[in-house]
């Protein structure tokens, strides 16, 4: 497990996530509606988290991604446990806030949606090793 590669494709679903959803808003008032209003962009996302291993969900104006240590060649327990891979996960969130919070931006300006939120959970299984929120105010 490369923590680069873990940013590599948080931040390649992010972005494919705020090129797409512009050219799709219709004054909805949710990016959830926008969604769910545009079966390409839905199919589209859905695939690219599929490539990527990872779970992308809309709810309203927040955009969770997961992405599940458990699903990734040459991840253990014992070494997601590891508490210095633990703090190195939370430092890699750390180190994206500018680009999400430039994507969650972006967003809200091309969708005239406010309060988009970006949420990035990286876990083994069911087990929450670092989780990270983002918004455009950050």
């Amino acid at each position: 497990m490369k923590r680069k590669s873990i940013i590599a494709l948080l931040l390649t679903m992010a972005l494919a996530l705020g090129i797409m959803l512009p050219s799709c808003a219709k004054k909805a008032s949710t990016l959830e509606e926008v969604i769910k209003s545009n079966t390409d962009i839905s199919e589209q996302i859905q695939s690219t988290a599929e490539q990527a291993s990872m779970e992308v969900t809309i709810e309203k104006n927040t955009v969770n991604f997961k992405f599940d240590l458990a699903k990734t060649e040459g991840a253990s327990e014992e070494t997601v446990k590891d508490p210095v891979v633990q703090e190195t996960l939370v430092q890699a969130l750390d180190a994206m806030k500018p680009n999400f919070a430039q994507l969650c931006k972006s967003i809200e300006d091309e969708t005239e949606i406010s309060g988009v939120k970006m949420v990035v959970s990286i876990t083994f299984g069911d087990e929450v090793l670092a989780t990270q929120t983002f918004t455009s105010a950050e």
